[in-house]
Order: C-alpha cells, then structure tokens, then sequence
C-alpha cells in the first residue's frame, strides 16, 4: 500500500552557483541549518543588545527554536498563543515585553503570518528586535516585500519546502545587525566528497516516494516525525555542495503547484460544525504557499478518526504537545506560564500535506475522508 509522508519535497541534484538576488537584495548569510541560522541571528542580537537577555517565542512551536536560544546564551520566555489560532496572544505579550527583552520570535506557522504590524510596534517600543522564523515557508519572489521583520530565517533541511538535508539562511533589514552575526566555522561537509551527498539526497529521494516511505517510517530506531529536543553543538556554515545545489531547487519550488488552494476550495464545501479552517481564517484573501494545510478540529473523538484513518495519506498532527511537555525541554525553562490555547492547537490541529506528491485528486480523496469522519 501507498503511504504518503506528511511533507517533504524531492531535492534537485544540479549544481550552479548560488545568487543571493535569487532570495533577497537585504543581506543574507548561509549557515548548516535553520536552527544554527536562528542561533546566529541571537547572537548578533545580543551583541548589539546592551545586556538584555530574554527571547520571547511561542507556547507552540518546534524545540529547535528553543535549541538556538540556549546556544545562544539567552533565556527562553514563553508566552502563549491567541485563542483558535497561531499567533501570539497580543495582550500578554505587551505584559511580557520588557527591559530585558533582547527578541521576540514570531513563528510563520506552516506558511501563514500573524500580525507582523502589531509585533512590530510592541517590540520596538521596548527596543526589543522581531525575529520571523520562516523556516516553514519559503518565498515565491525576490520580493522585499516577503522581509517586514527585523530579522528573517529560512531552513533547507528535511521536510522543508527547499529540502537539501542541510542548510539555513539569516536575512537582516539592518546592515549592523548583519555585520553582527557570527562566521561560522568550516562546514565539516566540505570535507566529504560530493558523490557522498549526492548518495544521501537520491536515497532521501528514493524514501519518501510513497510506495518506500511506509516502510520506511516503521523501521525501528528511526524514529521518524517523533518530536523531542535536541541541542546545538556548534554554529558552521553551509557546505559549499549544498550551496551549489540552492539554485536549481529554488527555482524547482517556485515552478512547482500549489494544492493549498485546492484544499481550501474542497474545505469550503464541508457543512459547518466543530472544525475551523486555520488556512482561511488567517489567510482570507490570498493564501500563501503553505508547508501543511491546518486544521482544527475541536471533537477529540473525529480528530483521533480523522488521523488514524489518513495516515496513509500524509495527515499528521505536527507537534502533539505544547513546548513545555516535549521531552526534554521543560529544564530549560525557568518558568513555565500557563499555556491554555497552546494546549488547545496541541490538542486539536490537523495537518494535511501539500508537497509535490498531493494531486488535486489526492487533495478530493483527503477532503472526503474529513468529510466522512467529521
């Protein structure tokens, strides 16, 4: 039986040398992951922060974001989220804002922003700096207008929307913060020959075809989608390989379709009752490109029908618990705020796969399975 994964789309094996105008004209340096770009940004931050050490991030979200914090020596602050959404709670991040604050990290939730306008009016009257970790989007143009943060990341590691297994990019609107950011080390990749990389990104290519992935996916060890925390040892940069292969896989995705509209056309026609449309809740006008299509789906009993029955199809719950209760995070923490509507998305959301594999014929088969099981 066919098992589709939940994202993750093939990498192109082609090398040119990679243009920084293909993403931004703003500044921009490569690191060996979204979470070491990430870390790089705080440093840069801190340096130019007078001491302050506290970075705000959300209730719910991936622990790599917690990662970079840590390696970066500040102080993890949770705040948590607005009710039946993604965003943050504005009014108790305007009480948690304060003196201390060096960032506050606004998550572009698999593809869909918050209110970019308000974050940056709170942070900046603090003298705090917004970071957007868009590591689950990536943009469709050179645009300047795809960067109103002070700070941006992007990640090209597995399952992102450019998938090369390795890979992160820090983009500054402010030249002294970019100026700023750690050099890091000598990529240890750039030690391996190349046909090695190339073995690893076809036998990646190879697994998640559909007709592979679910075997792959029940290997013991594995351990595939299991959320749990893992530090950062050290901050390099991105492999000069990877580097080559940037190019053509940006271009690959930007030529690519997007079912996410599909989705939300196909959504439209459900009856009404206990789900919400999280894509066309925050996104009413024009969706951007989505890393998953969310759901939330309030009745515990039709979600856990929901995610037994399509999991063969890709649909997943992405992270199953708040940030607190991954394993392994709550030592990291010197406080833990109550996080009721983090808890609430932990509990409710439901992800359907956008990559390249998801037809709109596959999108009407995963439509109809909610449809039936609502």
């Amino acid at each position: 039986m066919n098992i589709y994964r939940p994202a993750g789309n093939r990498a192109v094996l082609e090398e040119e040398d990679f243009d920084p105008a293909l993403l931004t004209g703003l500044p921009l340096r490569l690191y060996q992951s979204g979470t070491a770009a990430l870390a790089a940004a705080l440093q840069g931050c801190r340096q130019l922060g007078s001491g302050r050490d506290e970075v705000i991030l959300p209730g719910y979200a991936c622990p790599d974001l917690l990662s970079a914090v840590i390696h970066a020596g500040a102080r993890p602050v949770l705040v948590d989220l607005e009710a039946n959404g993604h965003g943050y709670d504005l009014q108790r991040l305007e009480q948690r804002i304060g003196e201390r604050t060096l960032a506050v990290i606004s998550v572009r939730f698999l593809g869909l922003t918050e209110d970019i306008d308000a974050l940056k009016r709170l942070c900046h009257a603090s003298g705090a700096r917004l970071i957007l970790d868009s590591a689950q989007w990536f943009p469709c143009t050179a645009s300047d207008g795809d960067w109103p943060a002070d700070c941006h990341i992007l990640s090209f590691g597995r399952g992102k929307p450019v998938n090369l297994l390795h890979g992160g990019a820090v983009i500054c609107r402010d030249e002294r913060l970019h100026q700023a950011l750690p050099i890091g080390r000598p990529s240890p990749a750039d030690g391996k020959p190349a046909w090695r990389h190339r073995v690893k990104l076809r036998a990646y290519n190879l697994a998640i075809n559909p007709w592979v992935y679910g075997l792959v996916s029940r290997l013991p060890g594995l351990h595939v989608g299991e959320t749990v925390y893992h530090p950062l040892e050290a901050l390099e940069g991105m492999s000069q390989y990877h580097r080559r292969l940037l190019t053509a896989n940006i271009r690959k995705y930007r030529q690519s379709n997007r079912v996410a509209q599909h989705y939300r056309r196909l959504m439209a026609s459900l009856p009404a009752g206990n789900w919400r449309d999280m894509a066309d809740q925050s996104a009413p006008d024009a969706l951007p490109p989505l890393l998953r299509y969310p759901l939330l789906i309030q009745d515990a009993t039709a979600r856990d029908r929901i995610l037994t029955a399509g999991n063969r199809l890709g649909l997943s719950a992405l992270y199953r618990k708040p940030l607190p209760e991954i394993p392994g995070v709550r030592p990291l923490l010197d406080d833990v705020p109550e996080l009721p509507n983090a808890g609430r998305l932990a509990a409710q959301l439901v992800t359907l796969p956008t990559h390249e594999d998801i037809t709109e014929e596959r999108a009407e088969e995963i439509v109809a399975l909610i449809g039936g099981s609502l």
